[in-house]
């Protein structure tokens, strides 16, 4: 009858199968105490409640029940929740244009290595970027092809990027 009168109707057959004679009595067998939050509607309000059941004298078929309303906690907790949820949304909009900006930084440093080897040698200058261009192609035509490996087009483009350092490195250091 409480369940069918007070709890809330979306949690009823969560807090029938939770607060049931044998449940009860098997979870008092392995602990002293046993807990079920549940909301209810108390005058049109919807509230969350917790049941805290106790066993008395260590014997699981003496029962104490305590009925404790928990809202402003629940509520606390969905309010730090959403600060929380903010906070993350904040902090990973900074990490990606961090990471944008690094990312032009970088193409800017192969941009730079590129014109000091192409200053020694333009023919070398010239096949960096060609290699660069040629891993770009590849990379992304295994981005089509093989999804199984995941990437990215910020994948593909790292991966450009970082091809082209190495060769050209090697080539301004003769």
């Amino acid at each position: 009858a409480f369940a069918n009168r007070i709890v809330y109707e979306k949690d009823r057959d969560y807090y029938l199968l939770r607060t049931g004679h044998e449940r009860i009595i098997r979870r008092l067998s392995a602990s002293h105490t046993y807990f079920v939050d549940y909301r209810a509607v108390i005058d049109g309000q919807v509230m969350y409640l917790q049941n805290k059941y106790a066993a008395v004298d260590d014997s699981p078929n003496h029962i104490i029940i305590g009925i404790t309303d928990v809202s402003d906690a629940k509520q606390k907790e969905a309010h730090q929740r959403e600060e929380l949820e903010l906070t993350i949304s904040m902090r990973t909009n900074e990490l990606q244009e961090k990471n944008r900006e690094l990312s032009r930084i970088n193409e800017g440093i192969v941009e730079l290595i590129g014109d000091i080897v192409e200053s020694r040698d333009e023919n070398c200058g010239d096949h960096c970027r060609r290699i660069k261009g040629f891993t770009h192609i590849l990379a992304e035509q295994v981005m089509k092809d093989l999804p199984e490996y995941n990437l990215s087009k910020e994948d593909v483009e790292l991966i450009a990027s970082e091809n082209i350092v190495s060769p050209a490195v090697m080539a301004a250091m003769g």
